[in-house]
C-alpha cells in the first residue's frame, strides 16, 4: 500500500446465509531506514531490474539519512536557540531539496532498470518524509 490511512474491510457468508463484516483502519508510514530497506527489497524481488539502478539509488538514499542524522543532532544541541533555529530552517530546506531531488530520479528512471510500481512507492515513501 502507499503511505496514508487505509481501511481494510473483509465479507465472509457462510452456506446459510449468514454475512459477517468487519472493518479496520490502518496507517502505512515510511522512514528513511524504510526506503533504504525497500530498495534493496526491489532489487531482490526483480522490480528495480539493474544492480546500477540500486547502487544509485542507496547511495543517494543513504545521503539523505546522514543529512536527517545530522538535522537531528542539530536539533538536540545546546546551540542559542536563534542559531540553531536559523541552521534547522537552513537544513529542512536542504533535505526537501534532496528528497525533491531524489523523487525526481525516481520518476525518470526508464522501464527497463525499475518497474513502475517500485517507482510510485518509492516516489511515495520519499514525499511523505519531506519536512513540514
Amino acid at each position: 500500500q502507499k503511505t496514508g490511512n487505509h481501511r481494510l474491510e473483509i465479507t465472509a457468508e457462510d452456506e446459510a446465509g449468514n454475512i459477517a463484516r468487519i472493518e479496520s483502519d490502518f496507517a502505512v508510514s515510511a522512514g528513511i531506514g524504510s526506503i533504504i530497506a525497500n530498495i534493496g527489497h526491489y532489487y531482490d524481488l526483480k522490480m528495480i531490474k539493474l544492480l546500477s539502478t540500486r547502487n544509485a539509488l542507496l547511495v543517494a538514499a543513504k545521503s539523505l539519512k546522514l543529512q536527517l542524522e545530522a538535522l537531528d543532532k542539530l536539533e538536540r544541541s545546546n546551540l542559542p536557540l536563534a542559531t540553531k533555529n536559523s541552521l534547522m530552517k537552513l537544513s529542512q530546506r536542504s533535505i526537501n531539496r534532496q528528497i525533491d531531488a531524489l523523487v525526481a530520479l525516481v520518476n525518470n528512471l526508464p522501464a527497463k532498470s525499475i518497474d513502475a510500481r517500485a517507482k510510485e512507492f518509492l516516489a511515495d515513501s520519499l514525499r511523505y518524509i519531506k519536512i513540514k
